[in-house]
């Protein structure tokens, strides 16, 4: 599978405009690599860029998986830092 590219400039625009409307603030975002196995037929794992965020007791990504196809993941922690919560949403 060929390589994802990176989150562009206009991308990253894009994110910091949608989570500075979803909070009413800046969001703080940091790039991150991630791996996905993007095909449920098999085991391997493709490298995709994502960014990551907090807000509150949640922590959210939102990975590339090629163009024009993301996928969003969100989890709670609590103070031991077990996980609560997961939810995984494909965009």
């Amino acid at each position: 599978m060929a390589a994802i590219p990176d989150f562009n400039k206009n991308e990253m625009r894009i994110i910091h405009d949608t989570l500075k409307q979803r909070y009413g603030k800046d969001i703080e975002v940091q790039e991150v690599d991630t791996e996905l196995r993007l095909n449920p037929h098999s085991s391997e794992l493709t490298p995709c860029p994502a960014v990551y965020w907090q807000a509150g007791d949640a922590h959210l990504s939102w990975t590339k998986r090629g163009r024009g196809a993301t996928a969003a993941r969100s989890f709670t922690a609590s103070a031991s830092n077990s996980v609560l919560a997961w939810k995984s949403t494909t965009i």
